[in-house]
């Protein structure tokens, strides 16, 4: 089957969004993907992010003999080599100060964008139906725009927002956590998405049960994906903080 030969840079870090998306690309779209996986040391569950992308990767290799320029090798880069650029930490600051809370990932991310001259790339944000959308997510979601099966900004400069988020399109801001088992289950990549992995805090190599990721996976109804120790955790959790 033919296939772009032009491979698009794409984050990657081992989580259930990005491989659904990665999968998406390179399996049912045959689209050639560059992945790009940025180590922060100071998160404990690098180790466990780079074993899922190592035996994830190979299952998706497995399956696509011959056409191995689809799935590129993965560049991993270290958060700390990413040179500093005043202006994006200046955007970034400003929009945590608007909005309260925003993911120090996304100054980074966005700072290796700027350095290596990329635009458009995909950032692999989902819809959630059962946990509110932080205050940016809720701004950008009322500015983003359809544009060729993609979610992307209007060109604005001027504003903090759009310059900043202007780096990324967003192909999965319609689509849930369970609208991608579906699909995965009926393109048959199902058996790779459970072998991702999403925990901040591990504990032995498992879910930790207690930490912000795993509480989401909870209540977005992906329980299955914890082991139960994980579950005791996080029930004993809501139980002593009065939160169900």
């Amino acid at each position: 089957m033919e296939f772009e030969s032009k491979a698009e840079p794409f984050f990657w870090t081992g989580g259930w969004d990005s491989t659904f998306r990665l999968c998406e690309l390179v399996l049912v779209k045959k689209r050639a993907v560059k992945p790009v996986y940025v180590l922060d040391p100071g998160r404990k569950s690098y180790k466990e992010e780079i074993d899922a992308i190592v035996e994830i990767r190979a299952m998706i290799r497995n399956r696509i003999k011959g056409q191995f320029d689809l799935l590129q090798p993965v560049d991993m880069v270290l958060k700390d080599d990413i040179p500093p650029n005043r202006e994006i930490t200046d955007l970034y600051n400003v929009l945590l100060k608007k909005y309260k809370n925003l993911g120090i990932q996304y100054e980074w991310l966005t700072r290796y964008l700027s350095w290596k001259r990329l635009k458009g790339v995909e950032l692999s944000i989902e819809a959630n139906l059962n946990t509110p959308d932080s205050p940016v997510l809720l701004a950008l979601r009322e500015k983003l725009e359809d544009k060729d099966g993609f979610m992307e900004l209007p060109d604005d400069p001027g504003d903090p927002l759009t310059a900043f988020f202007g780096f990324y399109r967003f192909a999965l801001m319609k689509t849930t956590k369970r609208d991608m088992v579906r699909y995965a289950l009926c393109n048959s990549f199902y058996d790779i998405m459970i072998r991702t992995w999403f925990c901040h805090i591990p504990r032995n190599g498992q879910p930790c049960g207690t930490c912000t990721p795993c509480e989401l996976v909870m209540k977005e109804g992906m329980g299955f994906r914890m082991p139960i120790q994980a579950k005791l955790r996080y029930r004993w959790k809501k139980l002593m903080t009065g939160k169900n």
